[in-house]
């Protein structure tokens, strides 16, 4: 599980990252956006806790299939899913319990593997 402190300095890094890697997000979403991309990794970070409370990381999977159709509807592509994924990856190593880490990372490999065979359908 993530301590509040460390979950906002990944959130912080993720934001950093997806506005500086794509400013023209600002444009398309403004200001919302950010506030957006704020909130949904923090809800990525409950779902991998959950998942990993419950030592069931297909709780993890269904969410990332359910957060693809509403992003996607709301013209989000699915390859920044799959980046933000990857960069929670990045972000979360060496911060958590080695045990919690390991399920994550496995988690979000999953996770991206499952998104990536959605997006070639």
């Amino acid at each position: 599980m993530i301590d509040l402190a460390v979950k906002e300095k990944i959130v912080d890094e993720i934001v950093k990252k997806f506005y500086t890697k794509y400013p023209s997000l600002v444009e398309q979403f403004g200001e919302n956006g950010k506030k957006r991309t704020r909130e949904d990794n923090n809800y990525h970070l409950q779902y991998l806790d959950t998942a990993w409370k419950l030592q069931n990381k297909k709780v993890f999977i269904d969410y990332s299939l359910w957060l693809n159709e509403v992003l996607t509807s709301r013209n989000v592509r699915t390859t920044l899913i799959i980046e933000n994924f990857q960069w929670l990856k990045e972000e979360i190593s060496g911060l958590l319990d080695e045990e919690v880490e390991c399920f994550y990372t496995e988690a979000l490999n999953e996770a991206i593997e499952t998104l990536e065979a959605k997006a070639t359908e």
